[in-house]
């Protein structure tokens, strides 16, 4: 039987590990005296639910598309008696889709009602719905077959994106359709063939511009709340912003917004992202999430309390008041924006495609921390022990970077150069028959050096694999161009993640650096007997550093060493 609980205080289960918006969606409902709870799919060690306000976890089974998963929602709903249940991913959301008619109707569910979600989950609708309107969008193709792609990639000028219909289809949450971005004709006609058969996907010409995120709490498509938001700091290649400020709203953005959550009568949240070229003013459309985003926690701090006005609205029936909202508060995840900095420093300022910050600018920075203008992400007086876990991971490791360029200067001397590169040819005598190349990711170096050695008949099995928890990633443009240069195709590649038995069929693995190597070590110390670097086997190349986010020529680079120490291999093994 369902508990009711006063009003405030109702139990609210919210889903999805995305640590930006859940832990924002969980403080922002704790401090108003609900009982969040949180479930989980395998991911107990996230630093979002070391949140004071997570009152109670639930693990889920880890296989969203199982039957098991769908069974263990439906009891978990059944017996805990929720009031409200929050999606903060598209998956999670596909799944309370799918098992809704199992549930009573006194568990209210936030989702998008049809229309908005066949408008805004699909990049191809919202384009459509968008030219309807008279909303500018990008200049491209929608297209379903390989004869029409072809013909939009001829016609548009390059940098092209390519768009799936969908992020997530509710028959696989786990795959990721991922946008990409081609800098070659060739490069986009080969990778058409990861977009057929997901029916329609567009093209696009690269826009130039920042990127700016409207948002918006709407009822029956009437906006009662809304910020904006620009992002400072953002991947040279694009994706989610490591900084961001809050600015005064834009007319164009304002009518747009307004326009499109009317034409689909959207009851809810939703973020509306454009792009806007400082130079000439001129803007379009990218896309619209109608669930929480990534950059939820700056229009918070800054009043305007998006998941409060949704969740009190939907079990109280009642509209936010309006009240004052700063303008001019930044937000910085300076985890992540540690690693931006590295990045952004490398990156090539000459290609107008990449989003780069001069270092003047950054530097200018400054002065909105010593002003107070400037917030760090997960700080908060109330909560620290997200940040807390964050700041551990993170020194942690930072430690292991140190102790992995200590390491290097014993391994890469001559004299532990010869010992180690012997102890390789004399475990390659012993009739190594199958390979497994490791790295990270298994989108940039591991599948490269797993086609090169298949393409060099190297060993008569041969696998790659990375430690990343995510499998199903594509390869990134560079890589694929650089692959191409050497004459190997990286286009249908899919990331694995390393697992026991893979490790079990392999006579032999091989990293590329002293943080795979060290990886290796902590989580599976009972085949270290059998891992080597792959520069070992060439006295010349040491580690083989990570391409990923770094310039084209850096991919061609790296994925020549790879082909060198290959070659070295070839001489040890006979």
């Amino acid at each position: 039987m369902t508990t009711i609980l006063p009003a405030g205080q109702e139990k609210i289960l919210v889903l999805g590990r995305d640590g930006r918006s859940f832990l924002t969606v969980v403080r922002a409902l704790g401090r108003a005296g609900y009982q969040v709870h949180a479930a989980t799919r395998g991911h107990p060690g996230d630093s979002s639910l070391k949140s004071r306000y997570v009152h109670t976890v639930h693990d889920m089974p880890k296989d969203a598309n199982s039957p098991e998963a769908d069974t263990a929602m439906v009891a978990l709903l059944l017996q805990a008696g929720f009031a409200l249940v929050l999606p903060c991913t598209d998956q999670d959301a596909l799944l309370l889709r799918r098992i809704r008619h199992l549930v009573p109707v006194a568990t209210q569910f936030y989702l998008s009602n049809d229309e908005a979600e066949e408008v805004f989950s699909s990049k191809v609708e919202t384009h459509r719905r968008a030219q309807a309107l008279g909303i500018a969008v990008g200049e491209g193709e929608i297209v379903s077959t390989r004869e029409q792609a072809l013909a939009a990639i001829a016609a548009l000028p390059l940098p092209l994106v390519m768009k799936p219909q969908r992020s997530y289809f509710a028959n696989n949450l786990h795959k990721r359709h991922s946008v990409t971005k081609h800098f070659t004709v060739a490069s986009a006609q080969k990778a058409i063939d990861n977009y057929l058969g997901q029916g329609e996907f567009l093209i696009q010409t690269n826009a130039i511009g920042v990127g700016m995120g409207y948002e918006v709490f709407c009822v029956d498509g009437k906006v009662l709340l809304e910020f904006q938001h620009e992002r400072i700091h953002e991947p040279a290649a694009g994706g989610a912003s490591t900084y961001r400020a809050g600015n005064e709203l834009d007319p164009g953005f304002r009518d747009a917004t307004h326009r499109l959550m009317a034409s689909v009568r959207h009851t809810g949240v939703a973020m509306v992202e454009f792009k806007k070229d400082r130079q000439t003013g001129q803007w379009i459309l990218i896309e619209v999430n109608g669930r929480f985003w990534g950059s939820l926690e700056l229009a918070v701090r800054s009043g305007a309390n998006f998941p409060l006005a949704l969740v009190q609205y939907m079990l109280h029936g009642k509209l936010p008041q309006p009240g004052p909202i700063r303008r001019n508060l930044l937000l910085r995840s300076v985890f992540s924006d540690t690693d931006w900095f590295l990045q952004n420093l490398r990156a090539d300022r000459s290609n107008p495609a990449l989003c780069t910050v001069p270092l003047p600018a950054i530097a200018a920075e400054a002065r909105h921390l010593l002003l107070g203008r400037e917030r760090w992400d997960s700080v908060v007086l109330d909560d620290m022990a997200p940040w807390l876990q964050d700041l551990g991971d993170f020194t942690g490791g930072f430690a292991r970077k140190i102790n992995a360029r200590v390491h290097r200067l014993w391994l890469f001397s001559a004299p532990g150069q010869s010992l180690e590169q012997g102890r390789l040819a004399k475990h390659l005598a012993k009739g190594a028959k199958s390979a497994l190349f490791i790295c990270y990711g298994n989108i940039c170096r591991s599948p490269l050096a797993e086609q090169k050695a298949r393409q060099m008949g190297l060993f008569e099995r041969i696998a790659s694999s990375g430690f990343h928890a995510k499998a199903g990633r594509e390869s990134p443009e560079h890589a694929l161009a650089a692959a191409q240069g050497m004459g190997l195709d990286l286009t249908r590649h899919r990331s694995q993640t390393l697992n026991a038995e893979q490790l079990a069929q392999a006579d032999v693995v091989f990293v590329f650096d002293l943080e795979n190597f060290k990886m290796m070590r902590e989580q599976h110390p009972g085949a270290m007997h059998k891992v080597f670097l792959l520069g070992t086997a060439s006295r010349l190349k040491g580690e083989i550093a990570d391409p990923w986010g770094h310039s084209a020529q850096t991919f061609v680079s790296c994925y020549r060493s790879i082909a060198q120490c290959l070659e070295q291999l070839a001489t040890l093994k006979h």
